[in-house]
C-alpha cells in the first residue's frame, strides 16, 4: 500500500496470518481474520482478502470492516487481484472470471497462475518466470532446471496427473493436472526401477508402464515392477487392460498377465505386415492392425481375429474413443469410425495433415496439424460431420504433435516439448455426463413398422450420444413408438433386441397401416380340457414382450378389427399384427391366431408328433401336470413311445407343452425327441450285439476244445 507493507504468510508451513508494517518496518496492530485465506490484494485503500468464495475488504488505515461479498457462481477461487473498477479472479479450473460493478463473468482461461496483477483495464499474470497477458498464451509444463527439466517428450499420457516420459533423460516426470511438477520416476541404468532406452509409455488405473529397449516397467506408488519373461527389442506401443498388457514388439504383439510376466507361446503375429499399433477398450478387447488388416482379440479368446480390411493404404495411426465403443482408424487424411466388430460406420475427410487426433464422447473429432498450426474440431452430426470449427494454436510453438482427451474432456496437446493443457470449455469437448437427452415426446396410436434400408444402420441409445450404439443390418424389421426430432435431425423411437433405440429416420422405411380382411374376428384355437389354450389381446404389437390387455380368449370371444398394423405396396402383411377393440380397449393381435366368424376355428390346434428318449435302459419319463419338476406326474412313458407336443421342439426350453388324454401337460424337452433311437434304445441294442457275440464265442470255443481232445487221444 502507499503507506505500508502487508503479508499474508504461513501458507505452505501451517496457519495462515495476515502482518502489517509501517514502510519503517514497525508491525501494525491489524486484527484482520486470516482463517481460510488464499490470496490478498489491495485497491481503493482497502486490503482484500480471499477465502475460498468470500471476499471481505478491510480498511489500510485502520483495519476496520468495510465491504463483504459472496463469489457467485465460481464454485471457488484460490488467487485474485483487485482492480480499481474490476476485481479478476482465476477459479479453481483456470478459467479467469470478472467482477465489476456487482456482476461477475468469464473473460478467458489462463490455466494454473499464481501471481495476478491489474492495471487499469489490462490484467497481467506472471507464470514460468515470464509475465504475460490475457492476449498471450504459456504452456501449462516447460521444461525447468534439476529434476523437472526434460529434453524431449518422447512419448505422453493422462490420467489422474499428467505423465511425461523423457526418453533422452531416461525418466518419467510427474506433474498434477495444474501443471506443477511433483516427481520423477526411474534414471538411466538396467537395475530394476531404472530405465535404458524407454520409448513408450501407457497409464491405467495408477500404474505407469513403461517399454524399454531391454524390458518393460510397471511402476505403481512407491514400488517397481518390469515386465518379465522376454528381452523386449523395438517396441512401437502398449495396451493396458485389466487383465494385463499387450506389447507390440517389432511387429508383434506380446501378451502379459496381470503380474506382469511373459504367457509363454502368448506372442502373436498379426497379419502379414508388422503389427505397430495396439490399444485396448474398457470391455477388455484388444485391437491390433497390420498394414490395412485390423485384428481383435475379445476377453478370454487366446487368438486375434482379423475384423477387417481398412481402405486402399496403410493404417497409420489409431484409438479407442473416449467412451471406449468405437475404434477410429487413421490412414493418410482420412479418419474413419468402425464398430468394434469391424463395420465402418462414419468416414471423416480432413483438408489439412493430421499429426494427432482425438475422439469425445459424442463423435467429435479434434484434429492437430502442425502443419497448419490449428487445431480442428469436426462435431458430429445427424449421420455427418459438419464443416470444421478452426481453433489457432500458440504461434510461438514451431510444432504441435499429439492431442489426447481425459474423461473430464481436459485436452492435452503436445507443443514442441511442452504439454499444453485446455479446460473442457476451450474446445466445447462433449463427455458422458453431458448427454442430458430426455425423451419427452408420447408414443403414437397405432404403432407404426419400420425396416432398415441402409447396409449397416446405427441404433442410438440416445441421439447425439455417438459412443452407445448398436448396429442393425439391412432387412430388419423394427416396432416404432414415434418420430424424434433432436439436434437437426428426426430419429424413429424403435423396439429392438437390446431395448429401446432411436434411429435415423433417413436410414428406414416406414410402414403404413393396411385394411383388415375382415371386420370381426374370433379366436382360431379352442379351449382344450381344463387347461384353456387361446389367445391373448396385446397392449402393443410387440416381437419381444408386451403386456397382456386380455388373455386366453377362447372361440367364442368376437372383438372388433381395425386394420393390419403394416403392410407393403402391394398391400402385403408385413409384421403378423391385426389392431382390434374389444370390450371398448384397443390392442393387438397375432394374425395367425384368429380367424373370420364365417369361418370354424381348428377343432385342434396344430400338433407335432414326438418321441420319448429315456437317457437309460428300463428308465422312464414323466409327465407333469405344470411346467414344474415338483409338481404331480399325472403319466410315466416308456422309452419309445409316441406323444402329441402343442409346439416345435425348442432346445432352449426346459419344458415342451404336450397333449395327453385331452389334457394340457408337460415333459421335460430333453426327454423329447423327433425321431432317431434314444439312449435307453442304443444302449439295449448294444447289449443283444454282445450277447449275441458272447454266445457265438462260446459255442467257438467249444468246439474249439472238443478238437483239441480228439488230436491229443490221436
Amino acid at each position: 500500500a502507499a503507506d505500508g507493507v502487508i503479508l499474508l504468510t504461513g501458507l505452505t508451513e501451517g496457519t495462515p496470518a495476515i502482518l502489517a508494517f509501517d514502510l519503517d518496518g514497525t508491525a501494525k496492530n491489524y486484527q484482520i481474520p486470516s482463517d481460510s485465506v488464499t490470496d490478498i490484494s489491495i485497491a481503493n485503500g482497502n486490503l482484500y482478502t480471499l477465502s475460498v468464495m468470500h471476499v471481505k475488504g478491510y480498511s489500510v488505515a485502520d483495519g476496520a470492516l468495510a465491504e463483504s461479498y459472496d463469489l457467485q457462481g465460481m464454485d471457488f477461487s484460490f488467487y485474485f487481484a483487485a482492480g480499481e473498477s474490476v476485481t479478476y479472479f482465476r477459479r479453481y479450473d483456470g478459467a479467469l472470471l470478472k467482477r465489476e460493478n456487482g456482476a461477475f463473468s468469464t473473460v478467458a482461461t489462463v490455466s494454473e497462475v499464481s501471481l495476478l496483477a491489474t492495471k487499469g483495464d489490462v490484467f497481467y499474470y506472471v507464470k514460468d518466470n515470464e509475465v504475460r497477458t490475457l492476449t498471450s498464451t504459456s504452456a501449462l509444463i516447460k521444461s525447468e532446471s534439476g529434476d523437472a527439466a526434460y529434453s524431449a517428450v518422447s512419448d505422453f499420457a493422462v490420467g489422474d496427473k499428467v505423465y511425461l516420459l523423457d526418453g533422452a533423460g531416461k525418466a518419467v516426470k510427474v506433474y498434477g493436472t495444474d501443471g506443477c511438477y511433483e516427481k520423477m520416476i526411474g534414471s538411466y541404468g538396467n537395475d530394476v526401477g531404472r530405465l535404458n532406452a524407454p520409448i513408450a509409455l501407457a497409464v491405467k488405473n495408477g500404474r505407469i508402464l513403461v517399454a524399454d529397449s531391454t524390458r518393460g516397467s510397471e511402476f505403481s506408488g512407491q514400488s517397481v515392477r518390469t515386465l518379465n519373461g522376454r528381452a523386449v527389442s523395438s517396441v512401437t506401443d502398449i495396451a493396458v487392460t485389466s487383465g494385463g498388457v499387450y506389447v507390440a514388439d517389432d511387429g508383434v504383439v506380446y501378451e502379459y498377465n496381470s503380474d506382469l510376466v511373459y504367457i509363454q507361446g502368448k506372442s502373436h503375429i498379426v497379419g502379414a505386415y508388422p503389427c505397430r499399433y495396439v490399444s485396448a477398450s474398457p470391455n477388455g478387447t484388444v485391437f491390433a492392425c497390420s498394414g490395412r488388416e485390423v485384428y481383435a482379440k475379445k476377453q478370454g479368446e487366446t487368438r486375434f481375429n482379423k475384423i477387417m480390411t481398412f481402405g486402399e493404404s496403410e493404417i497409420s495411426g489409431m484409438t479407442v474413443g473416449i467412451g471406449g465403443n468405437i475404434l477410429y482408424l487413421l490412414s493418410g487424411s482420412r479418419i474413419s469410425a468402425c464398430t468394434q466388430s469391424g463395420e465402418v460406420i462414419a468416414t471423416l475427410s480432413s483438408g489439412a495433415r493430421i499429426d494427432g487426433f482425438a475422439v469425445d464422447y459424442r463423435g467429435s473429432v479434434y484434429v492437430v496439424s502442425g502443419q497448419t498450426k490449428k487445431l480442428y474440431k469436426f462435431e458430429r452430426v445427424y449421420n455427418d460431420y459438419a464443416a470444421p470449427h478452426v481453433f489457432d494454436l500458440p504461434s510461438s510453438y514451431s510444432n504441435f504433435s499429439d492431442i489426447a482427451l481425459d474423461e473430464n474432456g481436459c485436452a492435452y496437446l503436445i507443443a514442441d516439448h511442452n504439454v499444453l493443457i485446455y479446460p473442457k470449455e476451450a474446445f466445447s469437448v462433449f463427455i458422458k455426463e453431458d448427454d442430458a437427452f430426455t425423451d419427452s415426446v408420447p408414443s403414437v396410436e397405432p404403432r407404426f413398422v419400420c425396416e432398415v434400408t441402409k447396409d449397416s444402420a446405427v441404433a442410438y441409445l440416445s441421439p447425439g450420444n455417438f459412443e452407445d450404439i448398436d448396429t442393425l443390418p439391412k432387412g430388419n424389421m423394427l416396432m416404432c413408438y414415434a418420430k424424434v426430432d433432436y439436434a437437426g435431425g428426426t430419429y424413429v423411437r424403435a423396439e429392438t433386441e437390446k431395448g429401446t433405440r432411436y434411429i435415423p429416420l433417413s436410414d428406414v422405411r416406414i410402414f403404413s397401416e393396411g385394411a383388415a380382411p375382415f371386420t370381426t374376428a374370433r379366436c382360431l384355437l379352442p379351449a382344450i380340457g381344463q387347461n384353456v389354450v387361446g389367445v391373448d389381446i396385446y397392449k402393443e404389437p410387440s416381437l419381444f414382450s408386451s403386456e397382456a390387455l386380455f388373455s386366453a380368449l377362447g372361440k367364442d370371444d368376437l372383438f372388433e378389427v381395425i386394420s393390419v398394423v403394416a403392410v407393403d405396396e402391394t398391400g402385403k402383411d408385413v409384421w403378423g399384427f391385426y389392431r382390434v377393440k374389444y370390450e371398448g380397449k384397443y390392442g393387438y393381435v397375432r394374425a395367425d391366431e384368429v380367424v373370420s366368424p364365417d369361418d370354424d376355428p381348428l377343432p385342434m390346434p396344430k400338433t407335432y408328433e414326438m418321441q420319448v428318449k429315456s437317457d437309460g435302459l428300463g428308465k422312464t419319463v414323466a409327465v407333469y401336470k405344470e411346467a414344474d419338476t415338483e409338481s404331480e406326474v399325472v403319466a410315466s412313458l416308456s422309452d419309445g413311445s409316441k406323444i402329441k407336443a402343442l409346439e416345435p421342439l425348442d432346445q432352449n426350453k426346459e419344458f415342451t407343452m404336450v397333449l395327453y388324454e385331452g389334457e394340457v401337460r408337460y415333459v421335460l424337452t430333453a426327454n423329447l425327441g423327433e425321431g432317431g433311437l434314444s439312449g435307453g434304445q442304443v444302449l439295449a441294442i448294444v447289449l443283444t450285439v454282445v450277447a449275441v457275440v458272447g454266445s457265438v464265442l462260446t459255442v467257438l470255443i467249444l468246439r474249439a476244445n472238443k478238437k483239441h481232445k480228439r488230436q491229443y487221444k490221436e
